[in-house]
């Protein structure tokens, strides 16, 4: 009975989070179209909260440094991959896109893992559910997706990263589990993940776009006159609400991990995301014809 309402509370903690942190990732990069170094503040955020507050300072450990090697050599980098594409991609693409695309993801893993041994259900109800999924996907995109090409292309990579990283993750927490708690494993993905980001948002320019608080008369919010990105008291709000959700989600995720395999957790992850679709078509007026909202 325990196992049951961890199970549920761990699930019900992780669907919120990642409803709320996609919209708010969405705000947050309409007002400042910074998604790498947004990525980056919000990594460098958990980071900071992890080292500061005592009581997640005393729950950060460390059972050896093979297992943390173990760790760090594989999660963070698709971690950051899967991070920096889901920004990169809400900025190309519309909210309804992102999310329609990431439904596709449980079939591939669903045969990675049955395939590698992991104790999953593999037979024609649970298939068709996923194809039911995936139909769901194309009736909607039909005619009301809106992604660039560049959009695809970050919405492939991110999952790709995502099947990725929610594969090892489930193995190195639940299948055979390492000595490092959750809290450093949040540490070493969000520390080696931020190191692994801020270059490449440099290289690309981002870091010369921000600028300090326009003049009066000047606009705020988003790109100046001058093509540079401005920060304004809006856009520092969205960014620190997303740093809270960041850091919320990325211990629920990992907690999660424990209690379901990788197949179930992309389906949660697509479940809690009609909250995601309704808020882009009834606030960001995003897709919402008839044959769009049935699919």
């Amino acid at each position: 009975m325990l196992g049951s309402a961890a199970t549920l509370s761990a699930i019900i903690l992780y669907m919120a989070s990642s409803a709320g942190m996609t919209i708010v990732n969405k705000l947050a990069v309409r007002a400042l179209p910074l998604p790498l170094l947004v990525t980056v503040v919000q990594m460098l955020f958990t980071v900071l909260c992890l080292v500061a507050v005592p009581a997640l300072r005393k729950a950060v450990h460390f059972g050896s440094a093979r297992d943390a090697w173990r760790w760090g050599r594989a999660i963070p980098p698709l971690f950051a991959m899967m991070l920096a594409t889901s920004m990169l991609a809400l900025r190309h693409a519309s909210m309804g896109a992102v999310v329609v695309v990431r439904s596709i993801a449980p079939l591939p893993t669903l045969a990675v893992e049955a395939l590698c041994g992991e104790k999953v259900r593999v037979d024609a109800a649970t298939v068709l559910s996923l194809l039911l999924g995936v139909a769901g996907v194309l009736l909607y995109s039909r005619h009301d997706i809106q992604f660039s090409s560049a959009g695809l292309c970050w919405l492939g990579a991110n999952t790709l990263a995502a099947v990725l990283e929610r594969l090892l993750q489930r193995h190195m927490i639940a299948v055979e589990p390492i000595d490092v708690s959750k809290q450093g494993m949040m540490l070493i993905n969000n520390g080696v993940g931020a190191l692994l980001v801020l270059p490449i948002a440099l290289a690309t320019g981002e870091g010369s776009k921000l600028l300090q608080p326009p003049d009066a008369g000047e606009s705020t919010g988003g790109a100046s006159s001058g093509g540079a990105i401005v920060l304004d008291a809006h856009a520092a709000v969205l960014l620190l609400l997303s740093c809270i959700n960041g850091m919320v989600i990325s211990y629920a995720g990992l907690n999660v991990q424990a209690h379901v395999t990788a197949t179930a957790m992309l389906v949660l992850n697509n479940s809690c995301k009609f909250v995601v679709v309704a808020f882009g078509v009834f606030v960001l007026n995003e897709a919402s014809s008839p044959q769009s909202v049935v699919g």
